[in-house]
């Protein structure tokens, strides 16, 4: 069975979100966009324009429903230099020279003269400085008194559901979800980009398949009972 992630059912377009416990997801799966990432390292070889375009065909169809040789490698949440680096932050937060977030900004800004972070620019020792008390400690803060709130979320993390019905985590979100997993928030929101056939398979009965968006619905609650 081929789905694509932005079918539609009538009432619900993907993604689908649900509520979880961070605490209760252990591994990453690397970019939600797997499939896409396997097919630029095969045509990189292509024309600019031609590769672009390429591409953006390739992100149209991604399969929601994910076949076992397609589905990513995943890795312990722990050995993710993004859940390190906030980590350490959290801990060193009074010495923010310290921090390995710090000290890698500061490797790449010798070497680039130039660092970013999504629409930010950093050009010198106390724009990283700003950055990480002001961007990231002011979101740790944030999280920390107020909680995950969803209204200033503008795109909620996302996740795979696994061969055994376990999230992994997937690229989009991770610095929010990690600062609430080390803060022991018990709830937050989860998009869910693709689903392993293997799990699909044992979930939906063919029957059940003639309604295929009840059978994912119920599906997702499943696993949004499983991690809380």
């Amino acid at each position: 069975m081929f789905l694509k992630r932005n079918f539609k059912d009538g009432t619900t377009v993907h993604p689908f979100l649900i509520h979880i416990n961070p605490g209760k997801v252990h591994y990453h799966a690397g970019s939600n966009a797997y499939l896409t990432k396997w097919f630029e390292n095969k045509i990189e070889f292509l024309p600019g324009s031609l590769f672009r375009t390429t591409v953006s065909i390739i992100r149209m169809v991604h399969p929601f429903i994910i076949p076992r040789m397609l589905y990513p490698s995943y890795f312990h949440i722990k050995d993710h230099l993004k859940y390190q680096k906030i980590q350490d932050l959290m801990e060193n937060r009074h010495d923010l020279r310290s921090t390995m977030w710090f000290n890698l900004f500061m490797k790449e800004l010798r070497a680039r003269v130039i660092v970013r972070y999504k629409d930010i620019e950093m050009r010198n020792e106390q724009d990283i400085l700003d950055f990480l008390s002001s961007y990231m400690l002011g979101l740790i803060d944030s999280i920390s008194i107020d909680g995950y709130r969803e209204d200033k979320c503008a795109k909620p993390g996302k996740a795979f559901i696994s061969a055994d019905g376990s999230l992994h985590k997937c690229s989009q979100g991770d610095h929010r979800f990690y600062v609430a997993r080390l803060l022991n928030v018990k709830q937050i929101p989860l998009s869910i980009s693709g689903i392993h056939r293997s799990y699909f398979l044992h979930m939906c009965s063919s029957n059940e398949r003639a309604d295929l968006p009840l059978c994912l619905r119920k599906m997702l609650r499943e696993v949004e009972v499983n991690h809380q």
